[in-house]
């Protein structure tokens, strides 16, 4: 594990439901070796309403995320073609 805490939001539970579980097994190496020590290296800054947030992309699926100090906060985790609109609304939340 590396210097950064990984903290995932209670509905990334039911985005990994959904991949399947060779995928599922891609994403959890990347957050744990990527995210959890470079995670600003490592993930590509987003912009317009999402200023703040990165990606990270693992195949056709995308792990959107923050950085909070030495906190990793995971929001949201799937395909490309919808993560944006989902986390968007995720966000819009809290």
């Amino acid at each position: 594990m590396g210097a950064f805490k990984i903290v995932y939001r209670p509905a990334v539970a039911k985005d990994i439901v959904s991949i399947p579980t060779q995928v599922q097994w891609r994403i959890k190496v990347a957050i744990e070796s990527k995210l959890a020590s470079s995670p600003l290296l490592y993930g590509v800054p987003l912009h317009g309403n999402l200023k703040g947030f990165h990606k990270l992309r693992v195949g056709d699926y995308r792990i959107i995320f923050e950085v909070q100090g030495q906190t990793v906060k995971v929001h949201c985790i799937g395909m490309r073609k919808n993560v944006y609109d989902k986390v968007g609304t995720r966000v819009m939340k809290e």
